[in-house]
């Protein structure tokens, strides 16, 4: 029997226990359509009660980051399905700077 991978993996993504999951694979899609400059300093990412939060290394960061993501992030969870989770609880975006430098 032959299947076909990327349907099957596409199927584990949708199984709401592993909502989680399906988000970091989200994560790793924005961090491709992002500047390589900002996705080094951001120290963690998250989506909790509808928002994503960032946090990065430093102010120019936060603020470059804001610009770049304000204009995009509904194009992003709309294109590609393993942001439909996201997509349909988005409430908006909070950059954050990291306290611990």
């Amino acid at each position: 029997m032959i299947y076909n991978i990327k349907k099957i993996i596409h199927k584990v993504y949708e199984i709401p226990q592993l909502k989680k999951l399906s988000n970091y694979r989200c994560f790793d899609f924005i961090y491709e359509h992002l500047e390589e400059v900002l996705v080094k300093n951001i120290r963690e990412v998250y989506f909790k009660n509808g928002y994503i939060y960032f946090q990065v290394s430093h102010p120019a960061i936060k603020m470059a980051l804001q610009y770049e993501l304000e204009s995009q992030i509904y194009h992003l969870l709309e294109s590609n399905k393993t942001c439909e989770y996201m997509k349909n609880n988005f409430k908006g975006l909070n950059v954050k700077i990291d306290s611990n430098n």
